[in-house]
């Protein structure tokens, strides 16, 4: 995991408490629109596929009518038992939840280990405004070479506030073979427009000309 400090914080510390790695609930209206989504695909699933199949004369085999009106709810249970679960949690369960990664992040720093990232790739991908919207750095930590999957506090980033092939962030290692990665983010201005009147990139680029690298041993944090 990449972490992105603001200019207040210590990128050299980790945070006390797990909140800044947590994701947040997702809010009602969110919800709401999910469920709306989902309602109007599985209408059209259910008009297109069960209606349309539908066989009024009896022409084909008996178990045609109960195939097509199964067929599409096996795509769609699916989708709607994920929403259900993301509406389900009352507030003792998340409560309960939140404890739990208190606990968990409070044995972590316990046995942190603190070392040191050298970054060996960055890539990242803007928005139309010029900032980052997306971005994947490499770093090599003691004899890995890691690729965090999660990267959080990286949008809005101007691309000049990313790391550089070469700097070095601190790192630690904690149990169950996680890595978390910590850089500073300033308070960089946004990106000059180019003379055509857009921003440049809009496209995945790679930042530095370091080498890719071809590890002998690779992990996702």
């Amino acid at each position: 995991m990449l972490r992105f400090v603001g200019p207040d914080g210590d990128p050299g510390e980790l945070p006390r408490t797990p909140e800044p790695f947590l994701v947040p609930a997702a809010s009602g209206r969110k919800l709401a629109g999910q469920a709306l989504l989902l309602l109007v695909v599985s209408v059209a699933a259910v008009w297109l596929v069960t209606v349309r199949a539908w066989d009024d004369e009896a022409f084909f085999p008996w178990f045609w009518n109960p195939l097509w009106t199964v067929f599409p709810w096996l795509f769609l249970a699916p989708a709607w038992w994920g929403w259900w679960r993301a509406v389900r949690p009352t507030a003792r369960m998340r409560a309960s939840e939140e404890a739990a990664h208190y606990a968990r992040w409070s044995r972590h720093l316990q046995v942190a280990v603190a070392g040191e990232a050298v970054v060996l790739d960055v890539a990242h991908r803007e928005g139309d405004d010029g900032r980052v919207s997306a971005c994947t750095v490499g770093v090599e930590v003691g004899p890995l070479t890691i690729v965090p999957a999660t990267v959080l506090g990286a949008d809005g980033l101007s691309p000049a506030e990313l790391p550089r092939v070469g700097d070095r962030l601190a790192a630690w290692r904690l149990p169950g073979e996680r890595t978390v990665v910590q850089a500073r983010r300033s308070t960089a201005p946004p990106p000059a427009p180019d003379a055509r009147g857009g921003h440049r990139g809009r496209r995945r680029m790679v930042c530095g000309d370091g080498p890719r690298w071809r590890p002998a041993a690779t992990t996702i944090g």
